[in-house]
């Protein structure tokens, strides 16, 4: 269920409970409001693929669902992040061949142009930069 959403002048900022239903509502919501604010097919894929690996970190990991998605317009791109209440820093993994589970953060560092964590007063937040064109990941 979502808490709330607020279009500000800033971004756009959902505030819900990571649940395996609520994922595919914020990667379509993220794509709708890419689209509207002109970005291509390049960033728009690439940013509802980071939404989708960060969304999903929080409902499988995580010690509480509830979380914020936070979708900026900045000069060079788009900036995306996940804030939830959980210290745990994500952990990126090269996974082997075999493996069932831990590619998504891996592969995501390899879809955009940067990314980080910020630790806040209570948890963390996960953001990613999307440009325009091939990513060139930091």
């Amino acid at each position: 269920m979502i808490a709330s959403l607020r279009v500000e002048p800033a971004g756009f900022v959902m505030a819900f409970a990571a649940r395996p239903g609520t994922v595919g509502t914020a990667r379509r919501l993220a794509g709708v409001l890419l689209e509207r604010w002109g970005f291509g097919d390049d960033v728009t894929g690439r940013a509802q693929l980071a939404v989708t690996e960060l969304v999903t970190n929080v409902a499988r990991h995580a010690a509480a669902p509830d979380c914020t998605l936070h979708l900026q317009p900045v000069r060079d791109g788009v900036r995306i992040a996940v804030a939830d209440e959980d210290p745990r820093l994500p952990v990126v993994r090269e996974p082997s061949w075999d493996s069932e589970s831990g590619r998504g953060l891996f592969l995501l560092t390899h879809s955009v142009d940067a990314w980080g964590v910020e630790q806040r007063r209570t948890g963390k937040s996960v953001w990613v930069l999307v440009r325009p064109g091939p990513a060139d990941a930091a």
